[in-house]
């Protein structure tokens, strides 16, 4: 595990896109790279400096979502949505291919369709999946105690949540997740800072905090913007709608 802590949220911005640049430069000019998204406004902002980055060929990728609610594409929750306008739109089409999760067919459907695309990945390994981590410490949509932390095969799974605005979701699986090539946290502000404390010096168990899993990755890599003397992260924010970022 790698862990690195900025205090300057350009910074943060700059070496999170240094990550997905490398990552998009591993393979051989004629080789696909698979990235797995997730959505909330902290990648949203990297995404979006990601977007301008001059030296990635985007003709060679090919996106995934970690996770998404089960709502129409154009609603104010939807991950696909906000990657879509805010990451997506700016590449004008070329990227070698974009799958998202089809809340529109029914949520076995769903499943099972967005399920059959993972498996095109050779050896179902992403060469990366971008994570974020919420105060109760889930990533994606694999919640404290739901079901779906325990799936030993599937590529993705249904998670349903009574806390949340939406709550059933489709979501990647920890047997995708921990395929990947490698994995990158990232995380931002003071409610974070106390997550992420717990993420590595408590003796919480993975049942109650999920990204204890990712712990496990031989290649997990955690961005942690922090501003000094623990102030607003909104400088973050700022940046990122001076790139476009809603």
């Amino acid at each position: 595990m790698e862990l690195k802590t900025f205090s300057s949220a350009a910074d943060f911005i700059d070496e999170s896109v240094k990550v997905l640049a490398a990552v998009s430069r591993t393979k051989g000019p004629e080789d696909i790279v698979y990235i797995a998204l997730s959505g909330g406004r902290t990648p949203l902002a990297v995404y979006s400096a990601y977007a301008e980055h001059k030296d990635v060929d985007f003709s060679r990728l090919e996106f995934f979502l970690v996770d998404e609610r089960y709502v129409p594409f154009d609603h104010e929750r939807s991950n696909y949505h906000a990657i879509a306008e805010n990451f997506l739109q700016k590449l004008k089409g070329k990227s070698h291919g974009v799958h998202f999760i089809d809340t529109t067919l029914l949520m076995h459907k769903a499943l099972v369709t967005y399920e059959k695309q993972l498996k095109e990945v050779p050896d179902h390994a992403l060469d990366l999946v971008v994570l974020g981590m919420s105060p109760d410490g889930h990533i994606g949509s694999l919640f404290p105690r739901a079901p779906a932390l325990h799936e030993p095969n599937h590529l993705v799974a249904y998670t349903h949540n009574e806390q949340s605005h939406t709550k059933d979701r489709l979501t990647l699986t920890f047997p995708t997740i921990m395929k990947a090539k490698r994995l990158l946290l990232l995380l931002a502000g003071e409610e974070k800072k106390a997550t992420l404390e717990d993420l590595l010096h408590s003796d919480k168990v993975m049942e109650d905090m999920p990204a204890k899993k990712l712990l496990d990755h031989p290649r997990f890599t955690i961005h942690f913007y922090y501003p000094e003397h623990g102030g607003s992260t909104q400088e973050i924010y700022s940046l990122a709608q001076r790139n476009g970022v809603s």
